[in-house]
């Protein structure tokens, strides 16, 4: 995918698709970019870390690669092939800008160069560094250069001393900077304070199988596994003093102000750049903020996450002031969180003493019905005490009056009247008992008729001594309710006063700020 083109007058563009893929990534970016002198199979080796030819090659003595080309390797690795350096096509300018595009945005930087290190090599790449330093004027240029690893390509000599003793490729790489000229090695040092050097085998056997980079030799692969590994050390790019990892978004919009600085007289000035950043990243973290803010439950609560999403998303070093007092008064603008707030609590009391209200009238019904329904259980239990008690009175008379032992007389006379006396007597007591009998009999089925009542009055009193309890339960959870949205309420508004007091002194402070 192109990156950044160059058209015909020598004016550098970032590519709208490129733009458009990579804006949409918000995770920090580990860029790594390939540079070296053209037709030297710097899309090769990307191809191979790749494991596909995804950058374009060709065999011939042309160019392929023009301006910068990019590829994700994955979700947070992407990959950049450069336009060759020394072409005879284009000046040494055009080299040096986009040499310094690649240094500034990249995590680590490979530098490919064919065979052994030689002084030509070291001075192309020195010269690259010096003249990309010059071109963006800045003293903080060096350090946002990239880890450097310089790769020797079809690289197939022993690594020995001049004693014939083995050593690495690192001090092969460190005795070649010293052997050079000694302000060369002091500023490739100081500019690269991370270096590596890995050599790589010529990937075939064969130069029919190179085009198509097919049987590749085990040699090649080994080294690209190497260069695999350094690849996962790398750390994502970071912007700014205080080193923010940087996004898809925040490369675009680096590269995009670097081109601009470029096309006006290709002297760019760093400190613009990041001045233009930083005001993008300012709008930035304010929607940020913004949406922190209304996602919280409190005005309070709200300020202060806003704020931490604010100083986060931001590339500054620090907050001043005036963007404290701005971004509060952005948030606090047509917040009406407290006055909802403030309304739902009315409405809650209001439909509470409702509650209250109607809970208490029913509650007064229930117990008047528990009432009358105990009363009619006393009165039948004292009716059946009474009945029964007559009963017996009854029964024990009549025993009485059959057990009673009669005086005897003298005249038969006398005794038959007694005898008659005593018939009609025991008759009329019998039919007493009799009526006595069936109207306890009805009493007993009375009662037994009003047991059940009252078991049914039981049944539902309980019923209704449950309903109660819920709805006192109801109450309690209502009045803690309650007091908890007056204790929300009592917050809030404890916490827009604190607000108001803190925006009022960071007014009073920046007045005096402009006064001075």
């Amino acid at each position: 995918m192109q990156f950044v083109s160059v058209d015909d007058y020598g004016k550098y563009a970032l590519d709208a698709r490129a733009l458009e893929v990579l804006g949409k990534i918000e995770t920090p970016l580990t860029i790594i970019s390939v540079i070296g002198r053209y037709r030297t199979g710097k899309s090769s080796l990307l191809n191979g870390l790749i494991g596909t030819p995804t950058f374009a090659t060709s065999s011939t003595v042309q160019a392929q690669t023009k301006g910068i080309m990019v590829h994700m390797l994955n979700e947070t690795t992407l990959l950049m092939d450069t336009e060759g350096l020394g072409s005879l096509d284009v000046s040494r300018d055009h080299d040096a800008a986009i040499f310094a595009l690649a240094m500034l945005v990249s995590s680590g930087c490979f530098f490919n160069n064919l065979g052994s290190i030689t002084s030509q090599s070291i001075d192309d790449l020195h010269l690259a560094t010096k003249v990309a330093g010059l071109l963006c004027r800045h003293a903080k240029f060096s350090k946002q250069l990239p880890s450097l690893v310089w790769i020797m390509r079809d690289f197939t000599l022993d690594l020995c001393d001049r004693n014939n003793l083995p050593i690495s490729a690192d001090t092969y790489f460190e005795q070649c900077v010293d052997r050079c000229d000694a302000e060369k090695g002091q500023d490739l040092r100081s500019l690269f304070p991370s270096r590596r050097c890995i050599p790589l085998a010529r990937p075939t056997a064969e130069d029919r199988d190179l085009k198509e980079m097919r049987n590749l030799r085990p040699e090649f692969m080994e080294g690209i596994e190497n260069i695999r590994n350094i690849m996962r050390q790398f750390p994502p790019k970071t912007v700014g003093d205080n080193n923010i990892p940087m996004t898809g978004l925040q490369l675009c919009t680096l590269v995009e102000a670097l081109c601009v600085a470029l096309n006006a007289d290709a002297v760019p000035d760093l400190d613009d750049v990041w001045q233009h950043i930083s005001r993008q990243s300012r709008q930035r973290a304010l929607a940020v903020a913004q949406q922190a803010f209304a996602g919280a439950s409190s005005t309070l609560e709200g300020l202060d996450t806003a704020y931490a999403a604010y100083t986060e998303t931001i590339i500054d070093d620090m907050v001043s002031g005036e963007d404290m007092f701005g971004l509060v008064q952005s948030l606090l603008r047509g917040d009406t969180r407290g006055q909802e707030f403030e309304q739902r609590y009315v409405e809650t009391q209001r439909a509470f003493d409702v509650y209250v209200a109607t809970s208490t009238a029913q509650q007064e019904d229930v117990q008047g019905r528990i009432r009358e329904g105990e009363s009619n259980l006393a009165s039948a239990h004292r009716k059946i005490a009474r009945l029964v008690d007559e009963g017996l009175t009854s029964q024990h008379r009549l025993t009485e009056m059959e057990l009673s032992t009669v005086q005897p007389v003298q005249d038969s006379t006398e005794l038959l009247g007694v005898l008659e006396g005593l018939q009609t007597k025991h008759k009329q007591l019998k039919s007493d008992l009799l009526g006595k009998q069936r109207w306890l009999d009805e009493a007993i089925q009375t009662i037994h008729v009003q047991d059940r009542t009252i078991a049914d009055n039981s049944h539902r009193l309980s019923g209704e001594r449950k309903t109660t309890e819920d709805q006192r339960t109801k109450a309690h959870s209502l009045e803690a309710h309650l007091t908890d949205l007056k204790s929300e309420l009592q917050q809030a508004k404890t916490d827009v006063a604190i607000w108001r007091s803190r925006t009022e002194d960071m007014t009073s402070r920046t007045e005096k700020k402009n006064a001075r």
